[in-house]
């Protein structure tokens, strides 16, 4: 999994439609947040391209599923809400893809940005409602991997 972080050059569609031309379906854009863990990315592509495998998936893209298995949700429009980054040029964006993006796409994507995960994982326990209680006794990545796969048992 490779997770980049750009402030955009250009509208989210734009963006979008740019990234797929280049990754297929592989990629999403997100809030930085969701992006603090690639091991936490990697299990819910995973989810997602299982799900379709099994069946039983909530949206009709692999895209959109894994945006529903990133935020615990069989709704893809509360998914949207809680995934999608701001939709205006100049935001702060997370890209996660399967494979590399050739860093000509990236500089057309957008300025390639510092992010510390320490910080981003302290939005994203704040973003996923995870308690101090539950952090004290087990990491964040752990908690959500859990969270992803019982929401995709139900």
């Amino acid at each position: 999994m490779f997770v980049y972080f750009i402030r955009t050059r250009t509208g989210f569609e734009d963006l979008v439609k740019l990234l797929e031309a280049e990754c297929g379906p592989d990629f999403a854009v997100l809030r930085p947040e969701l992006c603090f863990s690639e091991k936490f990315l990697r299990y819910t592509l995973f989810l997602a391209y299982k799900s379709f495998q099994d069946n039983r998936a909530s949206a009709r893209t692999i895209g959109l599923e894994w945006l529903c298995r990133i935020a615990g949700t069989g709704n893809v429009s509360k998914a949207l809400g809680f995934c999608l980054p701001p939709k205006e040029k100049g935001a702060v964006a997370g890209i996660a893809c399967a494979k590399k993006i050739p860093q000509k796409t990236l500089a057309a994507a957008g300025s390639e940005v510092k992010t510390g995960l320490k910080a981003l994982g302290k939005k994203a326990a704040a973003h996923f409602g995870v308690t101090k209680e539950a952090l004290a006794r087990y990491p964040l990545e752990d908690l959500l991997i859990e969270k992803a796969a019982l929401a995709g048992a139900t």
